[in-house]
């Protein structure tokens, strides 16, 4: 895979410098030539669905409850959450900080996300993952315009299960200043059930 990699800049750079004979070296090679390249390298660049994302960007506080299980007690915490854009505005990434109540026990919780459209496959992609675990949750999304919601499902590492677990989750956007984002997952006895619901507001 690395190798194709270095082959496709390789062509690029041709195609940049010298056209005739990127695609002469194109076809003794049978790469795709420089109309398919063309495509390949538009492809690579945010388009139009990058722009649902930059409502997403900047910095906001949220308040957030969670659970683990349908009958489980509630758990409050607030946080703050950074969101920039990072590989040329391809995808953003989002810092969360907060602390959290367990048993008594004051918990920091950290966590980092990144979201994005896979312009290939033509859907929204996100990833998860934070200081709670070793896994990394990840999840494809459909932009609902008409709701200004993005609505994913996904799967993640689950140590208390020990593990696969899929879920669905919506991203909505309330106003410029304000967007929700609400978790749902079956638990072990078959019971579907909000996971968790969090609400931000910009700074």
């Amino acid at each position: 895979m690395k190798q194709y990699f270095l082959i496709i800049f390789a062509f690029v750079l041709l195609f940049s410098v010298q056209p005739a004979l990127a695609e002469e070296a194109a076809s003794a090679h049978g790469m795709p030539d420089e109309a398919a390249m063309q495509k390949v390298m538009e492809l690579g660049m945010p388009g139009e669905a990058h722009k649902v994302l930059d409502r997403l960007t900047g910095e906001w506080t949220y308040t957030m409850t969670h659970k683990m299980s349908a009958d489980a007690p509630k758990i409050a915490s607030e946080g703050i959450s950074k969101n920039e854009w990072i590989l040329g505005g391809r995808f953003i990434q989002q810092n969360v900080s907060s602390t959290f109540d367990m048993n008594g026990q004051t918990i920091n919780y950290e966590g980092v996300g990144t979201a994005g459209h896979d312009n290939v496959k033509g859907h929204f992609i996100t990833t998860w993952m934070d200081n709670m675990g070793t896994g990394m949750m990840a999840a494809s999304a459909e932009y609902d315009e008409a709701t200004a919601t993005l609505k994913e499902k996904g799967t993640y590492s689950c140590s208390m299960r020990g593990g696969e677990v899929t879920f669905t989750a919506e991203l909505k956007f309330v106003d410029d200043d304000h967007f929700t984002y609400a978790m749902y997952e079956t638990d072990e006895n078959g019971k579907t059930f909000q996971m968790m619901d969090m609400k931000y507001t910009r700074q």
